[in-house]
């Protein structure tokens, strides 16, 4: 797939927002990430898939540490984040997978692992100039970084899958704030198709925040969060072979935030 210009787009656009006060959030979160949807990988033109959990017996992942940074500046707010889980499990597979020439067969047991990683950069433009209040609309990208392998326990054969996916998003930013109370909540998402290959990229991240420690002569203020994070994942594409990949990955998480 091309890389979108939708990243510099996003740089490009920051002059236009009010910067009379910015403010820095910076984010530490950590949680469970459960997995749960289908994959097929096939060299022969086969499309029948895999389920995640009850095919190749692929777990959630208990400790996936992750990081944000929120860059408000006035009328607008930048949101960078990034974070990486892997997945394993023990199973029997129902559909055949091949790459390459390696094909392992139905019924074969299989040692899977999987990783996720999903770095964002997104920029929304607020629609309701209050302070207690944000609702805005914007842009951004996210770029999925897709990395499997199957092995079949009874003769070592691998069938592996490694691809980096940019995909161009919209998105919807709601934030309501009460003295020491924050709710906030992004939604971020687009399908795209390129020549062959295919995509489609549904990102929910809401957290509840509330701030703990005050600032003040140039000091931090200090925030615990609680909050909820759901990525759907779509993607068919063709490298050694046709992958077929529909995939959710959600979880709670909580976290230490700092503002400057």
């Amino acid at each position: 797939m091309r890389r979108p210009a939708v990243l510099p787009l996003l740089f490009a656009a920051l002059p236009l927002c009010s910067c009379a006060a910015p403010r820095l959030d910076a984010a530490l979160r950590y949680g469970p990430v459960d997995v749960s949807g289908d994959v097929a990988v096939s060299s022969t033109g086969l499309v029948l898939k895999n389920d995640i959990e009850s095919d190749l017996g692929v777990g959630g992942d208990d400790g996936v540490l992750g990081g944000r940074l929120d860059l408000d500046l006035g009328s607008g707010r930048l949101t960078l984040s990034t974070q990486t889980s892997d997945h394993a499990g023990l199973g029997f597979l129902t559909a055949e997978v091949s790459e390459d020439g390696v094909v392992i067969p139905v019924g074969a047991q299989v040692a899977t692992r999987l990783e996720l990683g999903v770095t964002d950069a997104v920029m929304t433009f607020d629609l309701v100039p209050a302070d207690e209040v944000e609702l805005g609309l914007g842009v951004g990208v996210s770029l999925v970084s897709f990395d499997s392998g199957l092995t079949e326990v009874a003769t070592g054969q691998q069938v592996t899958t490694d691809e980096d996916v940019p995909i161009p998003v919209l998105a919807a930013r709601l934030g309501v704030r009460r003295g020491d109370f924050e709710l906030q909540a992004l939604l971020a998402g687009l399908a795209v198709e390129i020549e062959s290959d295919k995509a489609s990229y549904l990102d929910f991240d809401a957290y509840a925040r509330w701030r703990f420690l005050g600032g003040g002569a140039g000091r931090p203020d200090a925030s615990a969060l609680l909050g909820y994070r759901s990525l759907s994942i779509d993607l068919e594409y063709e490298k050694d072979g046709s992958v077929d990949a529909g995939l959710k990955f959600a979880g709670p998480y909580v976290g230490l935030l700092l503002s400057f």
